[in-house]
Parts: structure tokens; C-alpha cells; sequence
């Protein structure tokens, strides 16, 4: 989690005032126009009753509704942590060749190795460590966009490929590690910008229910593997020079034929 909106709430029956403006159906002049099956987009549950303020002259008032308030103010989002670029992300990652009987596991079974290590693209390939900050750098070099990312949240592939020539040394079957980013750059056109989800807490006191909405931004690391692997095989070998051969065979008699007939064909031609 980069960044979050917390709301402390409670559940009660209030005018429903913050969202007026956009919904025109939230002003009423009396009861009847407050019915409950009228505002499938209100913040709650209508109740039925038209509130109207004493002071104010106009006739007009705010359909009441029961539910949680205050409504989360989500459009300003406050600044994100940048603590978080220190964090470290550690994969641990099993495949399992069958066809060959063989296992490999990205970790390096080197504690001291692992004590100071940190991926990079260049140094550290193997390393099953990965700072917050380098993956950002490698997906988003854009530092503005990087800031973004921990402000509304994002989505980051991570693609492990396995690429092993077992007639090698089973040191050399090392995985590789690619990053891209996949949610959107279009923060302020997008209709769901990064990524983000929410949670609550609830309680009760004096028989009444509060809870805190905690609206929450954040990385989310999707993790995909693929392997393939490749071993000499003397039978394998055999059964494919047969083909060949075969092949070739048929192919000599399909052109043997063919000329025979052509060579037929003329020399009738010839003694007519």
C-alpha cells in the first residue's frame, strides 16, 4: 500500500447532501417524491421523508437516506509514501521439467549472496530480490509518472522465463526476469486510474455502528512463468534420420515416376 484514504463513519439517517448537486433527484419538495425505489445511485437508503433546513426560505429540501456518513471524499488525494521505493519484493520460484525429471528453483542456496543482493539487469540477474524502487525505474522511467504510480497505485507483470539446455551443467538453467507495466497512464481521463481497493474496520458503542472506510492505493505484482527446456536424445536422433530418409526415398520414387511417365508418354509420341 503507497497511499489511502481513511473515513471514520456511522451509520444513521441524514439528508443526503453530498452528492446533491450531481443528482437531481436528491431535491425534493415533499415525501411523495421521496420514495425509495426512485435513486438507485443515492449513497444509501432512501427513507422516504423530505428534509427541509428551518432557515432556509426555499421550498425545496434533500431526501433523506439511511446509511454510512460522511460519504468518502476521494477527489483529493493526499500525498503518497515514498518509503515504500525501499521495500523489497523476494520471489521464490519452483519449476519442474517432467519429461526430464529435472528441478529448478530460482533460489540461490548462498546465504551470504542473499544477504547483500539486490536485482539489477546487469550485476545481479539472478538474484531472487527485488527493490520496489528498481522495478519502478525499469517499468516507468518517468519520475513524474513513477510519483503518479504511488499516488493512485499501478499493476506491474513480472515474467519469469526459464530458457535450459540440460546437456549443459544445471548451474546454467537460470531464470530471466522481465517487467512491464500494465495499468493506464491516463490518470486524469481514466474512468479507474492505478490501482486501489477498500476495506473497513467496524464497531459499535452505545448500540450505535461506526466504521472506518479505508479507501487504499497500492502496487499489485502479477507473477507469470514459462519454461522450456531442451535435451539430447540418441533415440530421438534415430527416429528422425529414418524420417528424413523416408522422406527423401519417396520423394526419389514420386520424381522416378514422374520421368518414367513423361519418357513413355514421348516415345509413343515418337512412333506415331
Amino acid at each position: 500500500m503507497t497511499n489511502s484514504i481513511e473515513t471514520d463513519q456511522e451509520y444513521k439517517q441524514y439528508p443526503d447532501m453530498l452528492r446533491a448537486p450531481y443528482m437531481k433527484g436528491a431535491f425534493c419538495l415533499n415525501n411523495s417524491q421521496c420514495r425509495s425505489n426512485l435513486a438507485p445511485k443515492a449513497n444509501g437508503r432512501w427513507t422516504g421523508r423530505c428534509i427541509k433546513e428551518n432557515s432556509s426560505s426555499s421550498k425545496k429540501g434533500l431526501c433523506e437516506i439511511e446509511g454510512w456518513y460522511p460519504i468518502m471524499n476521494d477527489l483529493n488525494i493526499p500525498n503518497p509514501s515514498e518509503d515504500v521505493l525501499n521495500f523489497s519484493l523476494f520471489i521464490r520460484n519452483h519449476v519442474v521439467f517432467k519429461r526430464y525429471y529435472v528441478t529448478r528453483s530460482n533460489f540461490v542456496y548462498n546465504t551470504s549472496y542473499l544477504r547483500q543482493c539486490n536485482y539489477d539487469s546487469i550485476d545481479n540477474r539472478i538474484c531472487p530480490i527485488f527493490r520496489i524502487g528498481t522495478i519502478l525505474d525499469i517499468v516507468e522511467p518517468d519520475q513524474s509518472e513513477q510519483r503518479k504510480m504511488l499516488t493512485y497505485g499501478g499493476v506491474i507483470h513480472i515474467h519469469i522465463d526459464w530458457r535450459c539446455n540440460l546437456d549443459r551443467s544445471l548451474d546454467q538453467c537460470l531464470p530471466s526476469y522481465s517487467f512491464i507495466r500494465l495499468d493506464t497512464q491516463s490518470y486524469e481521463e481514466g474512468p479507474l486510474p492505478g490501482y486501489n481497493f477498500r476495506y473497513a474496520s467496524h464497531w459499535k458503542h452505545e448500540n450505535r455502528s461506526f466504521r472506518t472506510l479505508t479507501k487504499a492505493f497500492g502496487l499489485r505484482f502479477i507473477v507469470s512463468v514459462t519454461g522450456h527446456a531442451s535435451h539430447f536424445s540418441l533415440a530421438v536422433l534415430i527416429i528422425n534420420i529414418i524420417l528424413i530418409t523416408a522422406v527423401i526415398c519417396l520423394i526419389t520414387f514420386i520424381f522416378d515416376m514422374i520421368g518414367l511417365h513423361i519418357y513413355y508418354r514421348s516415345a509413343v509420341d515418337r512412333s506415331q
